[in-house]
């Protein structure tokens, strides 16, 4: 297993019955348009100081998770990368309050681990995914994105070494 899968499933582990108290995004800005559709990183907080931060791998094709929060960046001309909060947005407003109760990532039929799914107590589910370099936010994948990328999905628990 790939060292960046390797954190990504421990904290995942670590998260499991934690309940999601906030999502921020870093959304890329320019003209003053903000790109909603597609956010830099995700920045989830959880119960009990537990956070992590997920976004496009440099391959272009994985996710990968670190524990720091994305920082704004000025990106002079070509616009900025902002911090936004996006708790009562989308698929996370009916999540944020809610303990995690299952995770599992999104393995391409490369190998690659494009994505995870995060099933709350409600029943409500969130899917972040890397689609061409590029992170997208789903209550649930699309079936049409899951054939054409070939995706399976692993239930997360805490034995998995071979993905």
């Amino acid at each position: 297993m790939n060292p960046q899968l390797k954190k990504l499933i421990e904290w995942l582990n670590k998260i499991a019955g934690q309940r999601l108290t906030g999502v921020l995004a870093l959304i890329y800005v320019y003209d003053d348009r903000e790109d909603n559709n597609s956010p830099q990183a995700i920045y989830l907080e959880f119960d009990n100081n537990l956070h992590g931060c997920v976004r496009c791998a440099s391959d272009g094709e994985s996710i990968e998770y670190d524990s720091n929060a994305p920082a704004e960046i000025d990106l002079g001309r070509y616009g900025n990368e902002i911090l936004k909060y996006i708790s009562n947005q989308g698929p996370w407003r009916e999540c944020v309050g809610e303990k995690l109760n299952d995770s599992f990532v999104l393995i391409a039929d490369n190998n690659v681990c494009m994505g995870v799914r995060l099933l709350f107590q409600s029943g409500k589910s969130v899917d972040i995914v890397n689609l061409g370099d590029e992170l997208y936010v789903y209550d649930f994948l699309p079936e049409s994105i899951v054939a054409e990328e070939h995706i399976e999905t692993k239930r997360i628990n805490s034995n998995m070494t071979n993905i």
